[in-house]
């Protein structure tokens, strides 16, 4: 027996929320044993990892409902019901609940009255709240100068395929290209466009989309493949580490691709790219022109934008329509240069 003390870590999370969480995991392993309550995100990110002494899963999709209805979450009794009973089934020595690190703290909900203030008062009260540094608040842990984000546990069977998918492109560009996230800021129009003039300009590109799957995009090219929706998240991650750009609207893969310093655009929209990747090395991201962005705000149904525009028969925050195209190529022709200097 374990002469240890035991953690009961709680983490209800999306994929990118975890991973801005992952560096504090090196220092609770260090001193506790560490039992995760997770729900389907975070199972499919740490089910395989041994470090844990024990996991449970909890199916939050009733939570997430309420949350996007504008629920209170002091009136959510189902988590703290379930909080109660596992703190009474395993008698933990200490309890660190990364419920709402990012959301509601570094991104406002509608629940919060701070949702419905003026522009300028929630970039007041959000605009220097940094992503990483919340889970270290949360944690009770001093963050340190410099972060070592790579604490995700990869199995030898996940790193093998990897470098197999790795040496099928040798000598070639490889671009990820996130087509879309979860939330409805989070999806790029022109990706046709871009995919069309990467190809033209760059003969060594292949090109990967990935996605959900919930926004389709039919682009048919011997030099672009399509892993939407069919893609374990996991799997997905790794080949961020082995991919020569990563480039997108703002989705939790750019924490992915900031875990390895993969050169990254992210297409900042609702946050800052300060507070989005600060601690990322190899980061070319850019804001949205928009006079709003950032807004700080959590959106899960387009009327609760500032303000929506049409394209192509399809509403979307004005400010995902507002990227400098020039900008956008400018920096993906100078991380090419620099993976050319490289071979």
């Amino acid at each position: 027996m374990s002469l240890r003390p035991k953690l009961l870590l709680t983490g209800y999370r999306g994929f990118g929320d975890w991973l801005y969480a992952v560096p504090i995991l090196k220092y609770l392993f260090e001193e506790y044993d560490v039992h995760l309550e997770t729900s389907r995100q975070g199972w499919e990110l740490f089910g395989d990892d041994p470090r844990f002494v024990s996991k449970t899963f909890f199916d939050v999709s009733k939570l997430h409902e309420a949350i996007m209805n504008g629920q209170p979450i002091d009136e959510l009794k189902i988590v703290h019901e379930r909080w109660d009973a596992l703190e009474k089934m395993l008698k933990p020595d200490k309890v660190i609940n990364l419920f709402r690190t990012i959301e509601s703290t570094c991104m406002i909900e509608k629940w919060q009255e701070a949702f419905y203030y003026p522009l300028k008062k929630r970039r007041e009260l959000f605009g220097d709240k940094e992503f990483y540094s919340q889970a270290f608040i949360k944690s009770g842990i001093s963050m340190p100068d410099k972060l070592d984000l790579t604490g995700l546990y990869f199995s030898p069977e996940n790193i093998k395929w990897a470098l197999d998918w790795q040496s099928q492109h040798r000598n070639q560009f490889i671009i990820m290209l996130l087509v879309n996230g979860s939330g409805f800021y989070k999806r790029y129009p022109f990706i046709s466009t871009l995919v069309s003039e990467l190809l033209q300009k760059y003969e060594e590109a292949v090109i990967y989309l990935v996605g959900d799957g919930s926004v389709p995009v039919d682009i048919k090219h011997e030099r672009v493949y399509s892993v939407l929706g069919n893609a374990p998240y996991k799997q997905v991650i790794l080949m961020t580490k082995y991919a020569n750009l990563v480039i997108g609207p703002e989705t939790g893969l750019h924490a992915a691709a900031g875990m390895w310093g993969t050169p990254k655009i992210q297409l900042c929209s609702a946050s800052s790219v300060w507070q989005l990747c600060s601690k990322h090395d190899n980061d070319y991201s850019i804001q949205s022109k928009y006079f709003c962005s950032p807004c700080h705000k959590l959106l899960y149904n387009v009327f609760d934008c500032d303000s929506v525009a049409v394209h192509n028969y399809n509403l979307y925050p004005s400010c995902i329509l507002e990227f400098d195209k020039a900008e956008i190529m400018k920096n993906i022709e100078t991380v090419y240069e620099k993976a050319l200097a490289l071979c």
